[in-house]
C-alpha cells in the first residue's frame, strides 16, 4: 500500500512540469497572436491614413489627406448687390468651416441662396421665388451676385487660364434671369459661356443642386 501510493505519488509530480509548461507554451502563442494582431491593424491604420491602396479614381484631387486647408476648390469670398434683403455685403470665408448667425430675418438665409444661384441654381430650386427677378432688391433695376473660388496649388483648374482665383459673376434684372461671366484673378473676362462655369463646377464636384453639399431650411 505504502508502495502504491508512493508511485502514485511520483506520477503526480512527475506531471505538473508538463501541465505548466504546456499553460505557458499557450500563453505564449495567445500573446504571440495578439501581437501579430495589433501589428496588423496598425499597418492597416496607417496605410489608411497615407492613402496608400485606396482607389479614389479621378477624384483623387478632391482628398486632403493632411487636414491642411484646401488650396483651390474653396469659396472665400461672396459679393452680394441688390438682391433679397442685401443692398450691399461682402462676406469672407475662411477655408475651413464657416457659421453664419444672426436674428430671423437678418438674411442667412439670402446668403446661401445667393451662393447658389450665382453657381447656377435657378430661383425655383432654391424655394425662394419662381423667377429669379422677384430676388432683386425692392426699387432696383437689378441684382449683382459675384462668387470668388480659390485657384491655387497642384489640384487648380485651368492655372494658365484663370490664375489663382476664378471669378463666377452673375448679373439678373427684371428682363433676364441671369447672364454668367468668368474672370480670372485680375477681373478679366475670360468667359460668358454657360458651359464653361458647369466645366469649372465638375472639376470641384460642387453640385450645386444636391442637397448633400447644399440644403436650404425648406428642404
Amino acid at each position: 500500500d505504502d508502495l502504491e501510493s508512493s508511485s502514485s505519488g511520483e506520477d503526480s509530480s512527475n506531471s505538473s512540469p508538463v501541465s505548466d509548461q504546456s499553460t505557458r507554451s499557450k500563453k505564449v502563442k495567445l500573446q504571440h497572436n495578439e501581437q501579430q494582431g495589433r501589428e496588423s491593424d496598425s499597418q492597416e491604420e496607417s496605410e489608411s491614413e497615407s492613402g496608400e491602396d485606396v482607389d479614389l479614381e479621378s477624384d483623387e484631387h478632391l482628398y486632403n489627406y493632411n487636414n491642411s486647408p484646401a488650396a483651390a476648390g474653396v469659396i472665400h469670398k461672396i459679393l452680394i448687390t441688390n438682391f433679397m434683403c442685401h443692398e450691399k455685403l461682402e462676406v469672407r470665408l475662411n477655408p475651413c468651416v464657416n457659421f453664419f448667425t444672426g436674428e430671423n430675418g437678418s438674411g442667412k438665409s439670402a446668403v446661401l441662396t445667393a451662393l447658389s444661384m450665382c453657381l447656377g441654381a435657378s430661383a425655383k430650386g432654391t424655394n425662394r421665388a419662381l423667377n429669379a427677378k422677384n430676388l432683386i432688391f425692392r426699387g432696383k433695376q437689378k441684382a449683382v451676385l459675384r462668387v470668388e473660388i480659390a485657384n491655387k496649388g497642384e489640384e487648380a483648374y485651368r492655372h494658365d487660364l484663370y490664375g489663382d482665383v476664378i471669378v463666377v459673376e452673375r448679373t439678373i434684372s427684371h428682363k433676364s434671369n441671369g447672364s454668367y461671366t468668368l474672370r480670372d484673378y485680375t477681373n478679366k473676362l475670360v468667359s460668358t459661356k454657360r458651359k464653361d462655369l458647369s466645366d469649372a463646377l465638375d472639376f470641384y464636384n460642387i453640385q450645386i443642386d444636391n442637397p448633400v453639399q447644399v440644403l436650404s431650411q425648406d428642404d
